[in-house]
């Protein structure tokens, strides 16, 4: 049997998501048909066939546990002001959702296949972002359940995550250097559970993140370019 379900948001402040219509339609004038606040995207299902998407459920402006100044682990790293979609959780057994206040914007999503069910996320711009959600679903704690990480690119090799340049900076043999290729598309390696990506932009990159054994404080990027002017390439479509 086919069914519907409407997607809430947490905010009845929360601003439709298409914004007004930019000339009068010639069927509706200047009424907007699309009114969605909640903008989803990426569904996914877990091992409980719990379904999981990329979903607004505020205004975009972040709380202070996202901020600069917070205690937040991944917040004392690199703050973040702002994250236009978030998460949203629809259990069917009791026909009930959950709305996820993420500091990240959220695109894509992919579980990885370890013992917290961890959900990672794309499209959050300078950083990759990230749900616990063994520990949400026990705890309901957001806060304590997410977590997001700059690219930092061990540029000086020691293998580790060290004080580093903005990308609009040289690079410095002495330091790291952060990288703002943002993740479009999302996968886990369930090998050695790192991270692969594509970046958009021509000609577009391909990032690999390795947590590492504590992220945000482990975690380590790789930027590969293509060689997408290759003459012996062959035509793809």
């Amino acid at each position: 049997t086919a069914s519907q379900v409407e997607l809430p948001v947490r905010d009845p402040n929360t601003p439709v998501a298409s914004g007004p219509p930019l000339l009068p339609s010639p069927y509706w004038g200047e009424e907007a048909i699309w009114d969605s606040k909640a903008n989803a995207h990426n569904p996914m299902l877990d091992h409980l066939g719990r379904l999981w998407l990329t979903s607004r459920v505020r205004p975009s402006e972040n709380p202070a546990f996202c901020r600069e100044g917070s205690d937040h682990p991944s917040a004392k790293l690199f703050p973040t002001q702002r994250a236009g979609r978030h998460l949203a959780m629809y259990d069917p057994s009791t026909e009930e959702f959950s709305l996820i206040s993420t500091c990240f914007s959220t695109h894509h999503l992919i579980f990885a296949e370890d013992e917290n069910h961890t959900l990672w996320t794309s499209g959050g711009g300078q950083v990759i972002g990230w749900l616990n959600t063994k520990m949400y679903v026990e705890t309901g704690d957001e806060e304590r359940s997410q977590g997001w990480t700059a690219l930092i690119v061990d540029t000086n090799g020691n293998g580790k995550q060290d004080e580093y340049v903005e990308p609009d900076e040289p690079i410095d043999p002495t330091k790291d250097k952060r990288v703002r290729s943002g993740y479009y598309g999302v996968a886990v390696n369930p090998v050695d559970g790192t991270i692969w990506g594509s970046s958009l932009g021509f000609p577009g990159v391909v990032i690999r993140l390795d947590p590492g054994p504590n992220p945000p404080e482990t975690a380590l990027t790789e930027v590969y370019e293509l060689p997408y002017d290759n003459p012996a390439a062959p035509v793809q479509g």
